[in-house]
């Protein structure tokens, strides 16, 4: 039988994506995310915040990201090499907290199964339910589901970010918007413009994969390529159809290259939705949003993440 080294590491959840890129960059094909925002139940309001929610087995700043990497001769040395480059981020001022690392051996059998377990199904918001498709839920009347078969990869909706671009969705997109998600990983933000009724939806990523995981789950919800149009391009560099939103969960200096392209694309008056700002990186968004003709309107911020909605004016 198969066996994989579980790679499992406590750290910060600002330092989330700089651990989870030493993975990737190290061999790793998917992460798991372990964190307690599945539990939670998040109500969109305009000063919406987490100062209220509740620790259970450990702080909310923290996260266990959980990785798999196959068995190989020399896998020890591998591990050790993951550990100091994880180190080596505390040189370039990212928080990493602990930054243990543990690891096992396990079977593919078994690591096939674990990994379901961090995924269950997430309230977001006031109507939002986003279901992994293994899990069986009674749906009220009024709800929308959007069901995502997360694989290793790509957003599932228990991240900070995801949960915010959705739920300041929810809260903007009027009946016959037109959308274009940059950086559309599993489809997640896609398909739900799309249910909450946005007239048009263009999906965008630069990596192929995350146009075949988009695709996927737009299978999963029924969902075709006339209802959700979906291709591999870099930003929004040659589009030139309008929008009234523009979604974009990503890093902060990349948010700072795309914004000057959204200028010619979304309407006067549109929104852009934007997340994946580390708080001490929002300073130079915000700028660069005023700088091109946006006025912030709305903010949600968790365990040093931070989402923007802005209006261009």
């Amino acid at each position: 039988m198969t066996q994989w080294m579980e790679i499992k590491i406590l750290t910060k959840y600002s330092a989330s994506d700089a651990v989870g890129e030493v993975l990737y960059r190290n061999g790793v094909n998917g992460l798991v995310y372990e964190d307690l925002t599945p539990v939670v139940d998040l109500q969109s309001t305009i000063d919406w915040d987490y100062s209220s929610l509740p620790v259970v087995d450990k702080p909310l700043e923290e996260v266990y990201i959980v990785a798999y990497l196959p068995l190989i001769k020399n896998i020890l040395e591998a591990i050790e090499d993951i550990k100091a480059e994880i180190e080596l981020l505390r040189d370039f001022n990212i928080d990493i907290g602990k930054g243990v690392l543990s690891y096992r051996i396990v079977d593919e059998a078994d690591w096939q199964d674990n990994w379901k377990k961090y995924f269950v199904p997430i309230n977001v918001g006031k109507n939002l339910i986003v279901r992994p498709i293994w899990e069986d839920i009674e749906v009220a009347p009024g709800k929308v589901v959007i069901n995502i078969d997360p694989g290793l990869a790509f957003g599932t909706g228990s991240h900070a970010t995801t949960q915010q671009v959705l739920i300041m969705l929810e809260k903007y997109l009027e009946d016959n918007s037109k959308v274009i998600d940059v950086g559309c990983g599993s489809g997640i933000l896609s398909i739900t413009a799309h249910k909450l009724g946005a007239k048009t939806v263009t999906a965008l990523d630069y990596d192929n994969q995350a146009v075949s995981m988009t695709k996927s789950n737009m299978k999963i919800n029924n969902l075709n390529d006339n209802e959700i149009e979906v291709y591999q391009n870099d930003l929004l560099n040659g589009i030139s159809k309008k929008a009234n939103i523009i979604l974009a969960n990503i890093t902060a200096p990349i948010l700072t290259k795309l914004i000057p392209q959204t200028v010619s694309i979304l309407n006067k008056e549109g929104l852009f939705i934007c997340a994946g700002i580390i708080d001490e990186y929002e300073y130079e968004v915000q700028k660069c949003l005023l700088e091109h003709g946006y006025i912030v309107i709305d903010r949600l911020i968790k365990n040093d993440w931070v989402s923007l909605t802005a209006k261009r004016v």
